[in-house]
């Protein structure tokens, strides 16, 4: 029962060890914080597995001789990153990574780039970890190790059950978007209430944040929702010199957001890379999509066109390139923009509406945990995010044509 104790926390320690690994590696390259892996919490099991199993063999082969059993080590981790794939996307039809861009990849779910990593870790785990790791838990005593090993086996129960769910729920996300139905004889009202998938919207992000490739797999259905919603409120935009432009035909609009666009401040952001192009272009699109969702629902509910309008115009109002600098704070770019964004607002546009400042706050929701108080609120939270996606999917793909188009030269 001991061994049975130590084999379970020594997989827990390698899984959180391969969670620092991939988080710190992800989280430097994005300047962001990434929570890698399938899991909710601080673990990546294909790290614990691949350890796991060389333990094992190590154990049981010893005899074997040496170069035959590092080769045998080395080749364990990328049979189950093969494995782990293929897996997936038989139970949940789903790819959450892919190499095919990859030079000597097998089916997309294996490479010589990422198996050659594999070697320096699968090293340090035989000849650092396991030594080191091991003989720790096996002098600790067992009562110890079996109230540990149950919270631990509890804990990874009850985070494999909602993770598990949120990604179904993805997956009944995209299917419901696919066939997605919106024309302007709908009332607003009734989307919700005929589709309560969409209730759980927020769950098609955690997946995407983990693994960046499922954004291929909504790539359709993000550019299907999001047309559908431009035809419905009347905004055929075809290109992003129209999206740009087009506010000018409307003289509302206009009149709405001309102090902010010609502050000399506001300005800045036409200078700060966002996604597909500048946060100015951004954060007009926006404005603009949100404004005219707004007046086609402001013939159901009321709806604060102006305080709608602005806090749209306004919620990504730092003037810091977040890409290759930190907010003056330090801390993380995706908790504290909006708080930059509010104070440059409220500096530059005094006085800023409790509405505004609910939309520039809270319009990454749920990353903040508080939601939105107002109708406005939420309709930019999930524009923002529809635009975002849009965006980043086209700034994925010209990165990997960018990347092809090297490697042919």
């Amino acid at each position: 029962m001991k061994l049975l104790f130590v084999i379970f926390l020594y997989f827990s320690f390698c899984s959180f060890l391969g969670w620092l690994i991939e988080t710190s590696f992800r989280t430097i390259k994005d300047k962001k914080f990434v929570n890698s892996g399938f899991l909710y919490g601080p673990f990546v099991p294909i790290y614990g597995f691949a350890a796991i199993f060389i333990f094992l063999l190590d154990t049981f082969s010893y005899n074997l001789f040496l170069p035959a059993r590092l080769i045998i080590f080395i080749l364990i981790p990328t049979i189950i990153e093969y494995l782990t794939s293929f897996l997936f996307e038989k139970i949940l039809n789903l790819r959450l990574w892919d190499y095919s861009d990859q030079r000597f990849n097998l089916h997309g779910r294996i490479c010589l780039k990422f198996s050659i990593i594999w070697i320096f870790l699968v090293l340090a785990d035989i000849f650092i970890v396991q030594k080191f790791i091991i003989v720790i838990l096996n002098k600790l005593p067992i009562s110890f190790l079996q109230i540990s090993s149950t919270i631990l086996f509890i804990y990874f129960t009850i985070d494999l059950f909602f993770t598990v769910k949120v990604y179904q729920n993805f997956i009944l996300i995209i299917d419901k978007l696919k066939s997605f139905e919106f024309n302007k004889e709908t009332n607003p009202k009734d989307i919700f209430i005929n589709n309560p998938i969409l209730l759980k919207l927020k769950d098609i992000f955690r997946p995407i944040s983990a693994f960046p490739h499922l954004l291929v797999y909504v790539q359709d259905n993000i550019y299907n929702i999001f047309n559908i919603l431009q035809d419905a409120v009347g905004n055929n935009i075809k290109s992003k010199s129209e999206s740009v432009l087009n506010y000018l035909n409307d003289n509302e609009f206009s009149e709405i957001i001309k102090d902010i666009i010609n502050n000399s401040e506001y300005q800045k952001l036409k200078t700060i890379h966002h996604h597909e192009h500048s946060i100015y272009n951004h954060s007009l699109h926006v404005a603009w999509l949100s404004y005219k969702i707004g007046k086609y629902i402001d013939k159901y509910t009321k709806i604060r066109i102006v305080d709608l309008t602005r806090g749209a115009l306004l919620h990504d109002f730092f003037l810091y390139n977040w890409r290759k600098e930190k907010p003056p704070s330090g801390k993380l770019h995706a908790f504290e923009h909006p708080k930059e964004a509010l104070k440059n607002a409220q500096c530059n546009f005094y006085p800023i509406s409790k509405i505004e400042k609910d939309i520039i706050l809270k319009h990454m929701w749920p990353l903040n945990l508080i939601p939105p108080r107002y109708i406005e609120t939420l309709i930019v939270v999930i524009v923002d995010k529809l635009i975002a996606s849009k965006e980043l999917i086209i700034e994925y793909h010209n990165n990997n044509k960018i990347k092809r188009n090297k490697k042919k030269s």
